[in-house]
């Protein structure tokens, strides 16, 4: 409608100026960006117009009309007549303005297909970076050899870190592992000769602190394993007080440690959760007394009476941290606590109520509990 109205009032000043004149305001229609049909032209245009009769009528007349080439503007001067259209074509008018927008859309389409193509790749990495924390070795590293783009070079850097780690891994896993094998021959030398001890009280002697060498060498290649993620976790159900006797055990500790609800069964991996039992009964006995344990809302809280702790639980969390009033052992204790309970799902808590301090474990999933 408005491109009709607009048309219309070019065609009146046309049809002004042309009565006045005389002749076809040529300069005015290059302004106006209008063209004038050629007579033969025009002419088979207005043939098969119908509605020439009605606009033959009058003196003057003014007409925007529709044909299949678009808009016309009919023009007449008494027996002259003019008509007129827009320059260029009804494509180029409608459409031509268009072609920057659709260029533009599709050159943002173009680069927005060649950054994902680009970036592709770092979906790979991604995995190959999870995989490698999760501990599993990187396998797709040959995908990106042969890029020499930024992609590829971070690539590589990963790659290149991953092998070190990988080896410093194996290193300290040889150690320890050599270690404990040398540690362990004249552990069992040394048992055997307590079992050839004339004097019986001498042999019990030697052998219970043999036994005991043995069960910690063991217990420091669990870590170990534990450490490198090499140890798979064997849930099932375990009673709470035969973990007791097992860190009592390992622990030469005589003296009964109550257990409130010690019937209690709980799914956990017994091998793992010994050794977390061991070093918290271990802290208990070391710095404080009174010791107890309790069960309560599938947590396992172990209490004694002593000074609180120096710093937060986080600090004694690290390895080799230790306290004023905790200066014995190495600092490993809780360090380990922590590394076998997120293996298993499980937290570490601590909190101090009056004259106690309780280390909480959980929670725990009761047996038959999915």
């Amino acid at each position: 409608m408005q491109e009709r109205l607009q048309l219309r009032m070019q065609g009146k000043l046309v049809l002004h100026e042309w009565h006045r004149s005389g002749r076809i305001p040529k300069e005015m229609l290059e302004m106006m960006g209008l063209e004038a049909f050629p007579s033969k032209e025009r002419e088979k245009s207005l043939a098969g117009l119908q509605a020439l009769p009605r606009l033959q009528k009058g003196p003057r007349r003014v007409a925007v009309i529709r044909s299949r080439r678009g808009a016309l503007i009919y023009l007449r001067d008494g027996n002259r007549v003019l008509l007129l259209r827009p320059e260029g074509t009804l494509w180029a008018r409608r459409w031509l303005p268009m072609v920057p927008v659709a260029g533009f859309l599709a050159m943002l389409t173009i680069l927005y297909l060649l950054l994902r193509r680009a970036l592709l790749p770092l979906r790979a990495l991604e995995r190959e970076i999870q995989e490698f924390g999760e501990g599993r070795a990187p396998r797709g590293e040959a995908a990106f050899a042969s890029r020499r783009d930024e992609v590829g070079r971070l690539a590589r850097t990963f790659y290149d870190s991953a092998h070190k780690v990988r080896r410093l891994q194996e290193s300290r896993q040889l150690f320890l592992r050599n270690v404990l094998h040398e540690l362990n021959t004249p552990v069992t030398k040394g048992r055997l000769l307590a079992e050839i001890s004339e004097d019986p009280e001498t042999r019990r002697m030697l052998h219970s602190i043999f036994e005991r060498l043995s069960l910690l060498l063991e217990e420091m290649a669990q870590i170990e394993r534990i450490s490198a993620a090499e140890e798979s976790l064997a849930l099932r159900p375990v009673r709470i007080v035969d973990l007791v006797d097992q860190a009592r055990d390992r622990l030469w500790i005589e003296e009964e440690i109550p257990v409130e609800g010690g019937g209690a069964v709980v799914l956990a991996d017994f091998a793992s959760l010994a050794i977390v039992f061991k070093n918290l009964i271990d802290n208990g006995v070391k710095y404080g007394k009174d010791l107890k344990i309790r069960i309560r809302e599938g947590w396992i809280e172990f209490c004694s009476r002593g000074p609180g702790l120096d710093h937060p639980l986080e600090w004694y969390a690290r390895p080799y941290s230790r306290g004023e009033a905790r200066a014995k052992g190495f600092g490993l204790g809780l360090y380990i606590v922590r590394e076998i309970l997120e293996r298993q799902g499980l937290e570490l808590s601590y909190r101090r109520e009056g004259e106690e301090n309780i280390f909480a474990v959980g929670p725990f999933r009761a047996a038959g509990q999915k």
